[in-house]
């Protein structure tokens, strides 16, 4: 049968055989994409949301294995930047009140602060020096991610690697003049030095770490095989608050 023409407008037009439209086709759908893993940005974001924190709780248990045992340091970061520390002594522990590079410690129930250069050889001497070089561990651990490489992220856990370098700087002793090499108390001499780190992330938060180090000591002549494992925990950050004793504070005012 023939199509009927149609006058539209004035103009003669043949009308075509009806046909069902065909709908256009739909662009390819795009697969959304997710942006570059960044483990070690996400990192050292995390780190420094936890130096900014202007109070926080936390716990350090180092093991040196053998018969060394574990050494177990408590702290808080309060209001002010003041730290108080407890830390395992040799028949008991102490207290230790930090702020801004200077440390007071308690000792036959008084504060005072320590001169390593006054006290004498020996333990005493040793703390002294350690305390000049106590560190806010928050600044600690954002410096630790700086050093990590071939870093790895997995549901909030991040692990990697440290270069020889870098976990020879972290075995050495600071205060160095315990049990030294020689040459006026000189720290032992470390080589081939390794280590691995492992780090924990909550709500974006620095929450712990743990790190291995080994390496090979030389102490007064003699080479010792040394494994190092330091686990530390941050916990009630932004809800730390402490009494700070105030004859330790009168000692660190500049």
């Amino acid at each position: 049968m023939k199509p009927k023409a149609l006058l539209l407008s004035g103009l003669l037009v043949a009308a075509a055989p009806a046909q069902e439209a065909t709908p256009p086709a739909e662009p390819p759908a795009t697969p959304e994409q997710s942006p570059a893993a960044n483990p070690a940005a996400d990192l050292t974001a995390a780190a420094e949301k936890l130096a900014a924190a202007t109070n926080y709780t936390w716990s350090q248990t180092t093991s040196f294995g053998g018969n060394f045992g574990d050494r177990t340091t408590t702290g808080k970061k309060g209001s002010g930047g003041f730290l108080l520390v407890t830390m395992p002594g040799r028949d008991r522990e102490f207290q230790v009140l930090s702020r801004g590079g200077k440390a007071a410690m308690q000792r036959d129930g008084a504060w005072v602060v320590p001169d390593p250069n006054g006290e004498e050889q020996g333990p005493g001497r040793w703390i002294a020096r350690m305390l000049q070089n106590l560190r806010e561990p928050a600044v600690e651990a954002k410096e630790l991610v700086a050093k990590v490489t071939e870093l790895k992220e997995e549901s909030g856990t991040f692990v990697g690697k440290l270069s020889e370098e870098a976990a020879k700087e972290l075995m050495s002793f600071r205060g160095a003049g315990r049990r030294g090499g020689g040459g006026g108390g000189a720290p032992p001499e470390i080589t081939g030095a390794g280590g691995s780190v492992t780090v924990t992330v909550a709500d974006g938060v620095l929450t712990g770490y743990r790190t291995m180090l080994t390496g090979r000591m030389n102490f007064n002549g003699e080479g010792r095989d040394v494994t190092r494992t330091t686990e530390v925990e941050f916990t009630n950050v932004g809800s730390t608050s402490f009494d700070i004793p105030e004859a330790a504070a009168g000692l660190l005012v500049e």
